[in-house]
């Protein structure tokens, strides 16, 4: 076992023994820049900056463009989706309507007559009320 004060750190005490800690790796180093590409950028001077930022401007653009499309394109899906499930749940509903309706004017004909002579007396109730505050 190494002694706390030991400067040997390339090892390392495991369960079945000493173990040999890998080699660190080099430092990174910037690359010389070639006699051709110096005179190059001599050249170009501020505009290599401006063309970068163009093209780094473009790429956003079209990242942008290419999410507009997808949220759209989901968005329209839902739409298209809620749509047509609401149609199929009016249709429904509107069948069970006119099926207790029927069920009501062929078991009870005389309630359904005195609940169409109630609520046509209620409307006309409601109008008269409505025409004398009109004027």
């Amino acid at each position: 076992m190494d002694l706390p004060g030991r400067e040997d750190n390339n090892y390392v005490e495991t369960l079945s023994g000493r173990m040999e800690l890998p080699a660190p790796p080099p430092r990174p180093t910037r690359m010389p820049i070639n006699p051709t590409e110096r005179s190059w950028r001599k050249r170009r001077g501020l505009r290599s900056f401006s063309g970068l930022a163009l093209d780094q401007a473009r790429d956003v653009l079209q990242t942008t463009k290419d999410s507009a499309s997808r949220m759209y394109t989901q968005a329209r899906r839902r739409a298209v989706d809620g749509y047509s499930r609401l149609s199929e749940r009016t249709s429904e509903l509107g069948r069970q309507a006119r099926h207790v309706a029927r069920y009501a004017q062929q078991n009870y004909p005389v309630r359904v007559l005195g609940v169409i002579a109630a609520s046509a007396f209620v409307v006309g109730i409601g109008l008269r009320v409505w025409r004398s505050r009109q004027s």
